[in-house]
């Protein structure tokens, strides 16, 4: 009987460590999550900003082609 409480003992404490590993790859997965949207949003803005900044040379370039009419 000794014996097979230490057996479960020391697999309960395998199942443990191997949920605190699984726990912190988790916890790491979510921090890079979380910097990968925060990439993302920078990137997005910075394309909205660059997308704008065509629409107004786009409408400036037209207005120069219509004022030399």
């Amino acid at each position: 009987m000794a014996e097979k409480n230490r057996l479960l003992t020391g697999r309960v404490d395998e199942l443990e460590a191997t949920l605190e590993e699984k726990d912190d790859r988790i916890a790491g997965l979510e921090a890079t999550t979380e910097a990968l949207r925060e990439h993302l949003s920078d990137c997005q803005e910075a394309l909205e900003r660059r997308d704008q900044s065509s629409d107004l040379e786009i409408d400036e370039a037209g207005a120069d082609d219509s004022d030399s009419i």
